[in-house]
């Protein structure tokens, strides 16, 4: 079977540990298994940062827009369709030329990519079941559904693109792959889904931070220097989303300070806008010399960092994973960390855990590991084993036994019928459109369709509007008429995944596609007021 793994949704540097992963588990598949055969899709903006482990392995460079998560707001079609910005348009001629630069460059349509190359497994390791008109089985890997947890942390748009992608992503798949027990229970019992099509397989500790023991007291006393760390620091590697907590942290700082004397906090990873929203917290707290930001670092200062610090702190408010817990404890650093989410079934008994909205609990153990030796030690002693857990080869073994169910036809595709939303224009393909969502009690419709030609094809047009298969509308559309439709709805099914229908009962042809009505928005309110706009 020919395995195909869609990379071509992630930018080199910022998906985070997701990164890792892919990287990490192509390098040890092509180890494994010597029987599949796979096709890398790469973007013109990574391809040259992959290496294929052997002669099993090929790449192709794809060069289009069916890979983001927009695709479920406007699917991409015919380019003569298409009327993109100046910017746009130039952005994707640039992706084109880059593409056509490579050894081998796909500029047509995904699905049609994944047909001509024989692929028998699509794997879409980066969060989105694309593109929406894949044939073959689909194995999607869905880090956690923090937006369930957090809504605030979202706006409107993202929390309409998760409420679309996700649930659709995991009930079209034939298996979909959560980085832990905690997030496939969490995927199961809010989305649905059968538990023998959810596997949490966490993720594993990056080979390239495998090193010696006397290499990695060389590498903690070159970052001690390189940053002037001369004495206590607390480290904590992450991106800047709110979720984060760095707030609660750095309060919690203050209060270590008070107790203990000077200690510095280490911040690194994609900053975002977190030293602005820090700023002023640290000058009410007089800490502005007591908090250093390196931004995004090199793996070799990642080593020095984890190895010289005096703990590493993990506050974040969720978590589906909490790789930085898993590799500070394989340096034998103590670790505080919250208790939320994933992050508890990473640490264990290895680590001190706090609730991450009690900034007295999380400075407490911070303390308690800065002052209490027999605390320290037994942190620095269980860190290391906990963290033997957390390898690449079993990372490996288990996707590829997955892998090879779903080709000896142990495990069979859902059959779900395909998202079919918009094209450019807001026009539906085929007369057919169809919206898949999330929202556990969805109480009102609205939707303003318009057939905007006079075309003689589409005389005596008439337009059904479904939801989860119950008739809500059903009559004419007439020619360069706004038709508003507003329907109360009353449908909480436990899963919270509904299906909009909008069928036309004429087409017309126009530069290859088949044309209907235009839906001009689409957008369905739940019972806590919070708006899902399917079709902005």
């Amino acid at each position: 079977m020919k395995i195909g793994i869609n990379a071509s949704w992630m930018t080199p540097g910022a998906a985070g540990g997701q990164e890792w992963y892919v990287r990490n588990l192509i390098e040890r598949l092509g180890e494994i298994d010597t029987e599949n055969q796979y096709l890398l899709v790469a973007a013109p903006n990574n391809f040259k940062t992959w290496k294929l482990p052997n002669a099993r392995w090929e790449m192709c460079v794809y060069v289009g827009d069916e890979n983001a998560p927009g695709a479920f707001r406007t699917l991409p079609c015919s380019p003569a369709l298409e009327d993109p910005p100046p910017v746009d348009a130039l952005r994707r001629l640039y992706r084109r030329l880059r593409g056509w630069y490579t050894a081998d460059a796909w500029t047509g349509r995904l699905g049609r990519l994944i047909s001509a190359r024989g692929v028998g497994l699509w794997f879409c390791p980066f969060m989105w079941a694309l593109p929406i008109d894949t044939k073959v089985p689909i194995v999607v890997n869905i880090p956690d559904l923090q937006q369930e947890h957090l809504p605030h942390f979202f706006d409107d748009d993202q929390t309409a693109i998760r409420a679309v992608g996700y649930q659709y992503s995991t009930k079209i798949a034939t298996a979909t792959i959560a980085v832990s027990e905690f997030s496939a229970r969490d995927i199961v019992q809010r989305y649905g889904i059968e538990p023998g099509r959810v596997l949490g397989i966490p993720l594993g500790i990056d080979p390239s931070l495998m090193v010696s023991a006397a290499m990695c007291k060389r590498l903690a006393a070159a970052s001690r220097i390189a940053h002037r760390l001369d004495g206590d620091f607390i480290f904590y590697p992450s991106a800047g989303w709110p979720h984060k907590n760095h707030e609660n942290l750095v309060r919690a700082l203050a209060m270590v300070k008070q107790k203990v004397g000077r200690v510095k906090l280490v911040l690194t990873g994609w900053k975002f806008d977190v030293m602005q929203r820090l700023r002023p917290l640290l000058r009410e707290l007089d800490l502005q010399d007591d908090v250093l930001h390196l931004g995004y670092i090199n793996r070799t200062d990642l080593i020095g960092l984890y190895a010289g610090a005096s703990l590493v702190a993990f506050p974040s408010m969720f978590e589906g994973f909490g790789l930085p817990v898993a590799e500070a404890m394989h340096f034998g650093t103590p670790v505080a960390c919250s208790n939320a989410g994933s992050l508890g079934e990473v640490g264990g008994e290895a680590v001190l855990q706090f609730d991450p909205t009690s900034v007295d609990q999380m400075a407490d153990c911070m303390v308690r590991i800065l002052t209490d030796a027999p605390t320290r030690d037994r942190l620095r002693a269980a860190g290391p084993e906990r963290a033997k857990a957390f390898s690449y080869d079993m990372v490996a073994r288990r996707h590829l036994e997955l892998f090879n169910s779903i080709r000896d036809g142990r495990l069979k595709p859902p059959g779900l019928p395909p998202f079919r939303p918009v094209i450019p224009h807001k026009w539906i393909m085929d007369g057919h459109g169809r919206w898949y969502f999330h929202a556990v009690s969805p109480r009102k419709l609205s939707m303003r369709i318009v057939q905007p030609t006079t075309n003689s094809d589409l005389a005596g047009q008439t337009v059904r509007v479904l939801f989860n298969g119950q008739v809500l509308f059903d009559g004419p559309a007439p020619a360069q008429q706004n038709v508003e439709i507003e329907c109360d709805l009353n449908d909480s099914r436990r899963d919270g995944f509904h299906c909009i229908e909008v069928l036309a009962s004429k087409t017309f042809a126009v530069k290859g596609e088949k044309l209907s009505v235009q839906v001009l928005c689409l957008s369905v309110t739940d019972s806590t007021g919070r708006q899902l706009k399917l079709v902005p």
